[in-house]
């Protein structure tokens, strides 16, 4: 059996039929169908589709050394971060990574609990968490071309337990760039974490809202990586046009107690 990889959510339909044209998980329309393929190619067959274009599942998977649990959410908060600080599509790398470390205290007692505000960027931006994020230094390896892009950018993050990870991210553009894509931040955002991990199936949902006078988008969904279902929920909200902040949790594996904490989380979200 041959399969066709679609591009929105990664999943990998078998070619079935000449009239095959969109995601049988997701529902978009697959851009190299085999109509819009054979337009190029008129003189090809459905077989010839599948021999050139149709993959093996089976091998179309590189050997990998399976992550920790710890590992694949460092890896993956690394891709939300990084599309948002570059979404325009340049390329990065990474320098240096930090490693989880394990929960002191149960998730389900934080719900019942009154959280502390954590104020960020001059007490522009806050939100209530019961963790403490802290200023993440990784040294991210930007390209000149980027750099003059961006006048100002701070990270944040919780990363203490091996399951769950918060991530914040505060980004002010030159004026250079016109205006941030709201929406597009946001969805490119998760196809390039997904990425990062060999993700596929993927489901969201968007919610378009204020914070404050301030436009924002709330995503929630999931999708699968190396046999887990990965969880997640963001909110991303620009002021004045060139300045972005993003605010995301995810977690593996369904939990209510994650879940909740989540909502409360993006809840109490605040730019001033």
């Amino acid at each position: 059996m041959k399969f066709i990889k679609c591009e929105s959510c990664h999943h990998f339909n078998p070619i079935k039929s000449e009239y095959q044209i969109f995601c049988d998980a997701c529902g978009k329309k697959i851009s190299n169908n085999f109509k819009a393929w054979q337009q190029k190619h008129p003189n090809k067959t459905l077989e010839d589709y599948k021999t050139i274009i149709g993959v093996d599942k089976s091998k179309s998977k590189k050997p990998k050394k399976k992550l920790s649990p710890k590992q694949f959410l460092q890896r993956l908060t690394l891709g939300f971060l990084f599309f948002v600080l570059l979404f325009l599509g340049n390329k990065y790398s990474v320098k240096a990574f930090q490693f989880f470390h394990e929960l002191a205290y149960p998730v389900s007692e934080l719900l019942d609990k009154d959280w502390n505000r954590q104020y960020f960027s001059k007490k522009q931006v806050s939100f209530e968490s019961p963790y403490l994020l802290t200023e993440d230094k990784t040294d991210l390896l930007l390209a000149d071309e980027v750099k003059a892009m961006i006048v100002k950018m701070n990270n944040y993050n919780y990363n203490e337990n091996p399951l769950f990870n918060i991530l914040m991210t505060t980004v002010e553009y030159n004026e250079s760039i016109g205006s941030v894509n709201l929406k597009g931040a946001s969805n490119g955002s998760i196809s390039q974490a997904m990425e990062k991990v060999n993700g596929t199936d993927l489901y969201f949902s968007d919610t378009d809202t204020f914070v404050n006078q301030y436009p924002a988008l709330i995503k929630k969904g999931n999708f699968t990586s190396d046999g887990n279902t990965i969880y997640f929920k963001s909110i991303t909200c620009v002021k004045n046009n060139l300045q972005m902040v993003y605010l995301m949790a995810v977690w593996i594996g369904e939990n209510e107690d994650y879940e909740q904490l989540t909502d409360r989380l993006i809840d109490s979200f605040d730019v001033r």
